[in-house]
């Protein structure tokens, strides 16, 4: 990455103020990155050079004149607070010559963060001689690691150098400042057409709503070596000392996997391997509760052994999530999403996301996330169709279809998949899966013709489903648009019912909302209860909505209206807002771990930190994304 605009140049600390010509003078220079949608924090670096270079002639070769560089803007006073406390770097405008003057400028004591820099004896076959830290303070850029332990860009050297071996250990209380708290997000689904057919090699289209999970990630000080899982949802609080975490296995060069690596199943030997940290898991809870706080922590352990390392930094990982849990929205595949991207973050191997980014790169960062998502939701389900997470990673839509399960699914994105208004229902109807497929099956077996049929039927449904949303001529805003989908869905419906997978509860919301006239319902996933979802039609009165609610809520069902075909992961760097309030002009809204979780219920959470407010999307929240045209 080049260096951003020069944000200020003044005297080093008893160095006289001179114009162009330093003659040999150290210059305290403030750098600011280019445009970071991440938005790490500027870097502050010296010059001993004969010739003060322009800001415009910032390239690579001048970094050979840089003798030292703190990175980000934030230092140390050796007063035995440095453990907890770093002092961030400030600028003051200069009354004179106008520039940014970093705050301790004028201080002339020495700071263990300021590191001194020297020329490479290896060199880029494509660029300016790399630079190496020759410091005997070696730098953990902030704050992150690489596989081999070394500090790093996210790769196993520094500032893609060679090895670390030849220069002195890492010593945490030498390392750079806590990273800032940043958040990630990631959308729940369901099943818009398909359900059931899918099971027997027939296309299914599976759609992103507004209903996401929420991670919060804290990095903790550098004398902390502990993570932590804090997921409220499912009462898992637990904490791990990262040292004492089967790094051993983890490490081994057969075993070792890159962030960029495809895992298509789990290694046993590492699954054995994290067994005993996995087993101190809910251990005094009731068999169903503890099933599910130990697959969450299995899953986290495994993508953070297998991305981390043993110098990765204690983190606290607090998660709030507003999609309801086995009702077949994805609420999994939406937290194994989260988790991956927050890892990836941390590592710093995700470029982006940010307006102008290539839509090649955009897909190769969702591809990304997608692999280690695939391989949390192994660590849950076993043997996950990968279709949920691929649909929380990207967004929109998809369409799906897996003719043998010895191999992946075939799955095509819907990249121009429109956002759809939506009205999910929660029957509060237990169901099982595994049930309604099985009945399906048997039903195939005792009318195969007649069941076939109504399988092919299916298929031909999702099939005009997509080439009608995919036509240039779709407009999701005009009627007639929204009436033929709705029509599928209707059609969709009454084939599953006809495959005896409705339930009564499922078929009362159909009636309700016909009775309204506020649009198109269809149960969505195995049926048998669960949820279903209505397509609104445009322009539905407020007085009808809330008669409509009014009678669910008496009928003990939960209503949610959310978004259909959506944004998939996003990121939130550092984790403010902005929400049009008096707190933007201090730069926006903290979100700290405390009001996270003081966040009453999904409103609460969907309030505090929702990527959509009352006026649309919230300035901070950023998303991969691709579009077809």
């Amino acid at each position: 990455m080049r260096p951003g605009p020069l944000l200020g140049a003044v005297p080093g600390p008893g160095r006289p103020a001179m114009p162009c010509h330093a003659r040999q003078h150290g210059w305290w220079v403030a750098l600011q990155r280019p445009a970071d949608p991440l938005h790490r924090p500027p870097f502050i670096t010296t010059f001993m050079s004969h010739r003060f270079p322009s800001a415009t002639s910032m390239r690579g070769p001048l970094l050979t004149y840089i003798p030292h560089c703190l990175c980000p803007t934030v230092t140390k006073d050796d007063c035995g607070e440095d453990d907890d406390d770093e002092k961030a770097i400030t600028t003051r405008t200069d009354t004179k010559g106008g520039a940014a003057i970093p705050a301790f400028a004028t201080t002339p004591r020495s700071r263990p963060a300021t590191r001194a820099w020297t020329p490479s004896s290896r060199y880029d076959r494509t660029g300016p001689s790399r630079i190496t830290c020759a410091s005997t303070h070696p730098p953990m850029l902030n704050g992150a690691a690489d596989s081999r332990g070394s500090s790093s860009n996210g790769t196993s050297y520094v500032n893609g150098n060679g090895p670390l071996s030849h220069r002195l250990k890492m010593d945490r209380k030498q390392s750079s400042p806590m990273a800032p708290a940043f958040m990630v997000s990631a959308p729940g689904k369901v099943i818009v057409f398909g359900e059931h057919s899918v099971v027997h090699g027939k296309a299914a289209i599976a759609a992103a709503i507004s209903l996401r999970s929420y991670l919060h990630v804290t990095t903790l000080s550098k004398s902390k070596r502990t993570v932590s899982l804090r997921f409220p949802d499912i009462d898992l609080i637990h904490t791990w000392n990262i040292d004492d975490l089967p790094w051993n296995v983890f490490q081994q060069p057969s075993k070792k996997k890159s962030y960029y690596s495809l895992v298509t199943e789990l290694d046993p030997e590492l699954v054995s391997a994290l067994q005993p940290h996995i087993g101190v898991v809910g251990a005094d809870l009731p068999d169903e509760i503890r099933k599910v706080q130990r697959n969450s922590a299995f899953a986290f352990l495994y993508l953070f052994l297998s991305l981390g390392s043993p110098s990765f930094p204690g983190c606290l990982y607090t998660l709030r999530s507003t999609i309801p849990v086995s009702a077949g929205l994805g609420s999994s595949a939406s937290v194994s999403v989260c988790l991956s991207a927050a890892l990836l973050i941390q590592l710093r191997t995700l470029s982006g996301p940010h307006p102008d980014q290539p839509h090649e790169e955009a897909r190769l960062q969702i591809e990304r996330i997608n692999r280690w998502a695939f391989v949390a939701e192994m660590c849950i389900h076993g043997n996950p169709s990968g279709v949920d997470n691929t649909v929380a990673t990207q967004g929109k839509a998809v369409v799906f279809r897996r003719t043998d399960y010895n191999e992946p699914p075939s799955v095509r994105p819907l990249w121009d998949f429109p956002e759809l208004s939506l009205l999910l229902v929660d029957t509060r109807q237990p169901k099982s899966t595994e049930h309604e497929v099985a009945k399906v099956l048997k039903l195939k077996e005792t009318h195969p013709k007649l069941v076939g049929t109504i399988l092919e039927a299916m298929d031909k449904v999702t099939g005009s489903a997509a080439e009608l949303i995919e036509h240039d001529d779709f407009d999701e805003e005009e009627e007639e648009s929204l009436r033929r989908v709705g029509e599928l869905m209707t059609i969709n419906h009454g084939l599953l019912v006809s495959l005896g997978v409705s339930h009564p509860r499922l078929e009362r919301v159909r009636e309700l909302v016909d009775h309204q006239g506020i649009g198109w319902t269809k149960l969505t996933g195995a049926g048998g209860g669960g949820c279903s979802i209505t397509l609104m039609r445009p322009n539905v009165s407020p007085e009808k909505l809330r008669r409509l609610e009014k009678q669910l809520v008496d009928e003990n069902y939960q209503k949610f209206e959310t978004t259909l075909g959506g944004d998939g992961v996003g990121v939130l760097w550092p984790a403010v807002l902005k929400n049009g309030t008096e707190e933007d002009r201090e730069g926006g809204m903290e979100i700290d771990v405390e009001k996270f979780l003081n966040a009453e219920g999904t409103k609460g959470v969907e309030s505090l930190v929702g990527v959509h407010g009352d006026g649309g999307e919230r300035e901070g929240w950023k998303f991969w994304r691709v579009e077809n045209r």
